[in-house]
């Protein structure tokens, strides 16, 4: 009994903050009138006022959102790149 129940608390912790993020995400994912812009102009916006204009931001696949050192390129899904929600703005300032 012990046993499973410090196997549950383990895949609690590990799975746990995975879970809520998405979950989270989703939550906050519709469009909101009222938030100015897309990600990906919030994105923009944040790179040009730190003197990053030589660094793109490109539409990537769905679940793709990250920063690639490579190439020196935000790259954001489609949802988070064209909507104004507040994931959208979310992961673009993350990124």
């Amino acid at each position: 009994m012990h046993v499973v129940f410090i196997i549950l608390l383990l895949l609690l912790l590990v799975f746990g903050p995975q879970w809520w993020a998405r979950y989270t995400f989703r939550r906050y994912a519709e469009v909101l009138p009222r938030i100015p812009g897309t990600g990906a102009e919030l994105a923009r916006n944040l790179l040009d006022r730190f003197d990053m204009a030589d660094v793109p931001v490109e539409q990537t696949e769905p679940g793709g959102d990250h920063y690639d050192p490579e190439r020196r390129a935000v790259c954001l899904g489609p949802d988070n790149y064209a909507r104004n929600s507040l994931t959208a703005v979310a992961v673009a300032a993350h990124e």
